[in-house]
């Protein structure tokens, strides 16, 4: 046989694209003579494409050992056994194509792409940045740098590598993709949504793309357009696990257990090993209070990620609920940081997070967190600090600065700003005030006997009470929504429902409901011919100062869950709370009083679903007040 020309045969026709001819000639060739390293490497290259890796790697290795220094078919060789799932072998080869060549790029980037995978990351992040030194426009290693240093929390250093590989391959639907996915860790919500809108553009069929364009949606709290996000992500990859997990999150939340149990059943079917679908089956088990179930789902998903920041939250809220060791149950909830959506909550002063040491002659920066009702309820630990012998700096919202100043004496109280914070003193120590739980409330014998800790104004108090003719007539304040987007739905009473307590006659009922009630309250008296007073002169939410002196020149508060609640309790006005059944973990299981505030009623619901019989229960609780107080 002549051997160059049999060779050369089988080439052209492997050029031409006549495989079957291709691999008889290369196999005819190489038994007359073993050792043809050009007829095994391409041989090896069919054999691949056939999808018999094993073989085609056997037959490539032979052909490199009898033939080295070729970078590119090392590099090619890496890539297959990279494939097999056999990385040694692929570093291996991956090194010998840049021994072969230094500027084997491909071979380069294949390299810290195996060591990310491997979870090398200190030499993945130095072979992407070798790479993008001897080739600035290498798209794809400032994407995969990108996601690394995400990965590693990086976002500032993650989200430059990111626009640079978009910026170089702007119609790569995978670049936008996953540029959106470092602005949505960011929490920076329309630039990550634009990201992801350009990606779906550029690849309608790009599933990834429109599952996280539904994230932004529900982040955003747009449910019904998170759900067509997903909805269309599954439509494209019926095996997304990702996307039925995210839709089962949406459909609880909007309370739709059977879908959103559905949602997660097809997420763990796809994958029963994925840490979101079991904490959020585990989330529903919670709110349906099958608490046992739920710590053993959340626990499962920690097996699987130690670090998995949104199960042990939910471990925190599992444990705070049930009490009555609060300790390990504070401790689960630091892991609250860790979770994208408060990220940016967190603040930085420039000095160390104190750690309960002893306060005394230090000054500390205690700053507010999440919303109003928590910034208010945390800050009755603000006087604990305060006889620990620590100058305290409270840095809260601004509406609740008058209120504060006025609460608490010796304590300087800032309006928080956009970075950075406002305080140009001295600071030992900064603590988010939901971490002061594990200092000071450790358990329910360590909360304060004390009737109250805000003090209204007490000149607009005495006005307002005046105005609605306080002294002659009973006032009850009354709240009934929650824009908790969360729960919201869950705890807030329709006002058509408190008809039986709101009929209970001898009182003058006070709107104390934040928003816009007009319509809600005109329903209800045309239907009942009772009137609910509403004060055009206070706006609850603009101006939190005016609603603590309407709170307290009220005698009583009748509300669901929210705001309110917080701004009686602390102002020691009595007030009667209607809780759902699964609460929220600060009113804790079964007690009928909160630690929390000593002037609340807590009226607890027995089942899910039905406000009638608690409803009940407060209004004949009310007519006995009012014959009390006539």
């Amino acid at each position: 046989m002549d051997t160059d020309q049999a060779f050369a045969d089988a080439l052209a026709n492997h050029r031409a694209g006549r495989d079957a001819e291709a691999e008889r000639g290369y196999r005819e060739l190489l038994a007359h003579q073993s050792d043809h390293a050009d007829a095994l490497y391409l041989l090896g290259r069919l054999t691949a494409a056939k999808g018999d890796a094993v073989a085609a790697a056997e037959m490539m290795e032979k052909s490199l050992r009898l033939a080295p220094g070729h970078p590119e078919r090392a590099n090619n060789l890496g890539t297959l056994h990279q494939g097999l799932g056999d990385f040694e072998r692929a570093a291996t080869w991956f090194e010998a194509a840049v021994a072969a060549d230094e500027n084997q790029i491909e071979a380069r980037f294949n390299l810290a792409t195996l060591h990310q995978v491997q979870g090398r990351a200190a030499e993945a992040e130095a072979g992407y940045r070798e790479v993008i030194a001897r080739r600035p426009d290498f798209a794809a290693a400032y994407g995969n740098l990108g996601t690394l240093l995400r990965l590693l929390g990086r976002l500032d250093e993650a989200l430059a590598f990111a626009r640079k590989a978009a910026e170089l391959n702007p119609e790569s639907a995978k670049a936008q993709n996953n540029l959106g996915v470092i602005l949505h860790e960011r929490y920076d919500l329309m630039p990550a949504f634009h990201c992801f809108k350009k990606a779906t553009e550029l690849d309608p069929n790009y599933a990834d793309a429109f599952n996280n364009l539904g994230s932004v949606f529900r982040d955003e709290k747009r449910f019904d357009g998170a759900a067509a996000c997903y909805r269309k992500a599954i439509a494209l990859d019926s095996d997304h696990g990702s996307a039925h997990n995210n839709l089962g999150s949406v459909l609880q939340r909007q309370g739709d257990y059977p879908g959103a149990e559905a949602c997660f059943a097809k997420a763990l079917a796809i994958n029963p090993t994925f840490p979101p679908a079991l904490a959020n089956l585990g989330t529903m088990r919670h709110r349906m209070n099958r608490q046992d179930e739920a710590m053993a789902l959340f626990q499962r998903a920690l097996e699987i990620d130690p670090g998995f920041a949104d199960a042990h939250f939910n471990v925190s809220e599992v444990m705070l609920l049930t009490g009555p060791d609060l300790e390990p149950g504070w401790r689960e909830h630091r892991w609250r940081w860790n979770k994208r959506e408060f990220r940016n909550q967190w603040r930085d002063f420039g000095v160390p997070v104190w750690d309960g040491s002893d306060p005394a002659g230090k000054t500390i920066a205690l700053w507010g967190e999440q919303g109003i009702g928590e910034e208010i309820m945390y800050a009755g630990m603000v006087s604990d600090l305060v006889q620990a012998g620590a100058k305290v700096v409270v840095e809260c919202e601004p509406r609740l600065v008058p209120l504060f100043e006025r609460s608490f004496e010796g304590v300087e109280v800032l309006a928080r700003t956009v970075e950075p914070p406002a305080y140009g003193g001295h600071l030992d120590f900064h603590i988010p005030a939901g971490d002061l739980g594990m200092i000071y409330r450790r358990n329910f014998s360590e909360f304060p006997e004390r009737p109250s800790y805000l003090a209204p104004h007490r000149a607009r108090r005495d006005a307002v009470r005046a105005r609605y003719g306080g002294g002659d007539t009973l006032l009850v304040g009354l709240s009934w929504f929650s824009s908790n987007p969360e729960i919201g739905w869950e705890k807030s009473i329709d006002l058509t429902d408190w008809r039986p307590l709101i009929e209970v006659p001898g009182v003058q009922f006070v709107d104390l409901q934040y928003g816009d009630t007009r319509e809600k309250r005109a329903q209800f008296e045309a239907a009942t011919g009772v009137g609910i007073l509403h004060d055009d002169e206070i706006d609850q939410l603009a101006d939190l100062d005016a609603f603590a002196a309407q709170v307290a020149a009220v005698d009583l508060v009748v509300s669901i869950s929210n705001t309110t609640v917080h701004m009686a309790g602390a102002l020691g006005v009595p007030c009667w709370v209607l809780l759902s059944e699964v609460p929220l973990w600060r009113w804790f299981q079964e007690r009928a009083d909160s630690p929390w505030y000593r002037s609340l009623r807590l009226f607890r619901q027995q089942g899910a679903g039905s406000w009638s019989e608690i409803v009940g229960e407060a209004a004949a609780a009310l007519r006995a007040w009012v014959d009390e107080n006539k």
